[in-house]
């Protein structure tokens, strides 16, 4: 076991570079397809309002697995490409905006990492018992009044909310020394007019991404609401530049929602997007070294931060702990 105490040097400012996103596509549980849409931002009129956001609440579809998308949605993008080992060799982490956003908050974490064929993997481990609550769900419901199949169309709300239904973008970009590959879910995009064929790179530089959040209707100072940081950071990590943010009262959403620029929100935090980003690249940085020598499938390293300190343990060969699937180290074993 070692232990590596996280400092941050004076070197700023640090920032994400070359961000952008690759492909998109989208997740029924463990099933991929092509997204018909991305969804496409409305603002509700005034005579909407309040919305109800639970309505319809016993007929939605519970998530079958919370994170069951936790490294499949990577490797599903990977075994699609055409020439996957050409990408790979330029990638230096492949993991979820969900671990990313752990570094950056710096928050006591436990991550599981993996290195095969030069790149490494990286999975946080899922919460125990995790549940889905009604106040949770309110964010589903409310992005099927505010995003719709095409610029001008009105929502459905009769039809079923399913939480297992998402698009989920892959996204790249360098911090440093490091090239990332990673995933995140898709709420929709801002774009007015209709989007072409979302398997042409070009029409995914168009994208507008758009993201929702809620907060308490009775919070005076949302603005810096204790969620803000990651919500904010989740939309940096996705290259947002707007957010929409709508006050709740006991299920409803009330007006007005707000558009909030990002790179503005950001500078207004008590916090420092570059500190969060120089904290991510110093535990990146150290996860890498401590694995230089190591480049099996299944050779699982388990490192814990807690209270600024990095501890980890290698687990050698197959274990519980091994989370490359094998019908994806096959797939990457076979190519040449």
């Amino acid at each position: 076991m070692a232990q590596v105490l996280c400092s941050l040097a004076s070197d700023l400012p640090w920032k994400l570079t070359d961000l952008q996103m690759v492909h998109v596509f989208c997740s029924e549980g463990r099933t991929y397809s092509k997204p018909t849409t991305l969804g496409y931002y409305r603002a509700p009129s005034d005579r909407e309002f309040p919305l109800d956001m639970v309505m319809g609440f016993k007929s939605f579809v519970r998530y079958e697995n919370r994170y069951s998308g936790n490294g499949m949605h990577l490797f599903n993008y990977i075994m699609q490409l055409e020439r996957p080992l050409s990408v790979l060799e330029h990638v230096d982490i492949c993991t979820s905006s969900g671990t990313l956003l752990k570094m950056m908050c710096q928050n006591d974490f436990t991550v599981l990492a993996t290195r095969y064929r030069n790149t490494i993997y990286l999975k946080t481990l899922p919460l125990p018992n995790y549940l889905i609550k009604s106040d949770s769900s309110c964010l589903f419901k409310l992005r099927q009044y505010l995003y719709v199949d095409e610029p001008g169309d009105m929502p459905n709300m009769n039809a079923c909310v399913d939480l297992n239904k998402q698009n989920i973008g892959t996204f790249t970009a360098k911090l440093g020394k490091f090239r990332l590959l990673y995933t995140a879910e898709v709420f929709g995009v801002q774009n007015t007019e209709p989007l072409g064929d979302l398997d042409d790179p070009e029409v995914l530089k168009q994208c507008r991404l758009s993201s929702v959040r809620l907060y308490p209707h009775h919070a005076p100072n949302w603005r810096r609401n204790y969620r803000m940081k990651r919500w904010l950071l989740n939309a940096y990590l996705a290259g947002i530049e707007e957010m929409q943010f709508a006050p709740t009262k006991r299920g409803m959403i009330l007006k007005p929602i707000t558009i909030v620029n990002v790179e503005s929100a950001i500078k207004e935090q008590p916090w420092s997007l570059s500190e969060s980003l120089q904290t991510m690249h110093l535990l990146l940085t150290e996860i890498s070294k401590a694995m230089v020598n190591i480049d099996c499938p299944h050779t699982t390293f388990i490192f814990n931060l807690r209270d600024s300190i990095v501890t980890y343990r290698r687990i050698y060969g197959k274990s519980e702990s091994s989370f490359l699937v094998d019908r994806y180290v096959r797939f990457l074993s076979e190519l040449e």
